[in-house]
């Protein structure tokens, strides 16, 4: 026993004991520390693999199927379970040994710091502009999994986007300038007498503004040099004050200038309106990475605004005027317009990637002409109404494709129709300018109303193509703005002798003088046929300078901007 107690009490050695039994423990943390190490250098590994993957997949989204599976293979990832837009199936599956499971999201990436980061990222809505990849793999433990610990699971993400926008316009080019028309169009909008010439329209045609110069032009002549951009668009001008300012623009040609000069010193127009009231205001502070300096470098002709002006400045929804023809001396015109959306009158321009969307204005004209008879209807007077309502025409970018090594071969794919055009002799129901969410009800006019002969007629034709066409834009097509035309397949001849030729008669007449209905119904044919290329004319001149033409619809995309793919979350 005492040898007991003299081993007990004695101190020599402990050091030796304390040192057995903390490097234990040190073999133990040293072990966990070489075993997350490794953890966290395979997890950046993999977060570095994932990163990449998803820019290089954004960056060429149509092949990123192609593309991901290359990205694994080629760093050693060949056993590789891929899931495409699948969260339910990525979720189910479990990795195992060497193997690796990967699920590639395509999405729209919406990039406004309003929106909650997570929800910024749309998967499965188009257009496709982002890519997101997330992958499972295990990690290796060393000594940890001698105490059967498994082997656990490395799972990272990435989000990579690659923003591809154009400016895209769609509308019509003037054939030829009826002077006539068009200033009894801007004499009625802005209440008083215009006689600008063919050449002052041509001119003014001819001339080219960007929608930022137009901005910038207006906020110096307004003194608006420390106004936001909303209180640009809100601040108040007239006419003439939009007038000066587009004449004070450098790129106003002496011609353009000169018609601008006699335009302001004929207008009378004091009604306010607001450069919001012109643009789409949404399209100019669009957000997404939207490129305002590409939606600001969109042209339009110098007529195309001030027409725009002057609608808003006439603060009416429907313009009414009287034209004479020329050519049929006995022969007058009262016209009434009607203009869709009239609160966005430059439409036609859009700025977006894959999907925008650019339309023409909707419009209905009524064209109620009055004619006086010859022959078997001589010392008569013939009124013949003829309503033309002009859908939509609709453009939309369908494939942006960017080659940053050769911008020439970068492209662009459109999508466009004309607008479906609904012709009627007869007269509608409801105000032309009443709801256009509606379509127009027609009811036979009244042609002829004497006391021994009564001429109701009624006639419809409806032109356009029911599918789209497709364009293609190269890259100097886009540098250039190559305009490119999409024309009906169903216009075989005149919209208004279509009309006359398919127009149903319905003639009470008393007395031996009309008893031969063909000869009456030849000699009515004939002379509306008179009219047909008179209004044919007004028609196109006056859908034209709004941007529609009846059949066709020019296109063109600009502004072509690439980004290079960057990670967003």
């Amino acid at each position: 026993m005492a040898v007991v107690r003299k081993y007990l009490a004695s101190d020599k050695g402990n050091v030796g004991m304390m040192a057995a039994g903390a490097s234990v423990l040190i073999l133990g943390v040293g072990s966990l520390a070489v075993d997350w190490g490794s953890l966290t250098l395979e997890h950046r590994r993999a977060q570095n693999l994932a990163d990449l993957t998803a820019m290089s997949a954004a960056a060429n989204i149509e092949n990123y199927d192609t593309i991901v599976r290359t990205m694994l293979a080629d760093n050693g990832y060949e056993d590789t379970t891929l899931i495409l837009n699948d969260p339910a199936a990525y979720a189910a599956l479990k990795p195992e040994g060497d193997s690796l499971i990967a699920h590639v999201e395509l999405g729209s990436y919406i990039a406004d710091r309003t929106i909650e980061a997570p929800n910024r990222f749309q998967p499965g809505i188009k257009p496709f502009d982002a890519v997101r990849v997330t992958k499972r793999q295990l990690g290796s433990l060393h000594f940890a999994k001698g105490i059967g610990k498994p082997d656990p699971v490395i799972e990272t993400q990435a989000l990579a986007r690659a923003k591809k926008t154009a400016s895209l316009s769609i509308g019509s080019r003037l054939l030829r300038i009826e002077d006539g028309v068009l200033n009894e169009l801007l004499g009625a909008a802005l209440g008083s007498e215009i006689s600008l010439t063919a050449a002052d329209y041509d001119a003014l045609l001819d001339t080219q503004i960007s929608i930022g110069s137009l901005l910038d032009d207006n906020r110096a002549h307004l003194g608006l040099t420390a106004a936001t951009f909303d209180e640009l668009l809100d601040a108040e001008l007239t006419f003439d004050d939009f007038a000066k300012a587009l004449r004070a623009d450098s790129h106003m040609s002496a011609p353009a200038g000169s018609a601008l000069s006699s335009l302001i010193g004929d207008s009378d127009s004091r009604t306010k309106f607001s450069l919001s009231d012109l643009l789409d205001a949404d399209s100019l502070t669009a957000s997404g990475g939207v490129h305002r300096d590409a939606v600001l470098g969109i042209e339009v002709s110098a007529l195309r605004a001030l027409t725009a002006a002057a609608f808003a400045a006439s603060g009416d929804h429907q313009i009414e005027f009287t034209l004479g023809l020329d050519n049929l001396p006995n022969a007058r015109v009262d016209v009434a317009l009607a203009v869709g959306e009239k609160e966005k009158l430059l439409t036609g321009i859009s700025q977006g990637g894959e999907g925008a969307v650019a339309e023409t204005a909707q419009i209905r004209l009524s064209l109620n002409a009055r004619i006086g008879g010859e022959g078997l209807l001589q010392s008569t007077t013939l009124q013949v109404p003829v309503i033309v309502e002009v859908a939509s025409g609709k453009a939309r970018l369908s494939e942006l494709q960017c080659n940053r090594k050769n911008p020439n071969r970068s492209k662009a794919i459109v999508e466009a129709r004309p607008g479906l055009v609904s012709a009627y002799i007869g007269t509608p129901r409801d105000p032309i300018a009443a709801d256009f969410d509606s379509d127009l009800d027609v009811d036979p006019a009244t042609v002829l109303d004497l006391s021994a002969l009564k001429i109701r007629a009624r006639s419809e034709v409806e032109v356009g193509n029911a599918t789209h066409s497709t364009l293609t834009f190269n890259g100097p097509d886009i540098d250039s703005g190559t305009k490119k035309r999409v024309s009906t397949t169903d216009v075989a001849q005149s919209l208004t002798l279509s009309l006359i030729e398919n127009t149903d008669l319905e003639i009470s007449a008393l007395g031996s003088l009309f008893a031969s209905r063909r000869l009456l119904q030849n000699a009515l044919t004939s002379q509306l046929g008179a009219l047909a290329s008179p209004l044919d004319d007004i028609t196109a001149n006056l859908l034209a300078t709004l941007g529609v033409s009846v059949g066709e619809v020019d296109v063109a995309v600009q502004n072509l901007q690439c980004d290079q793919s960057k990670l967003v979350q």
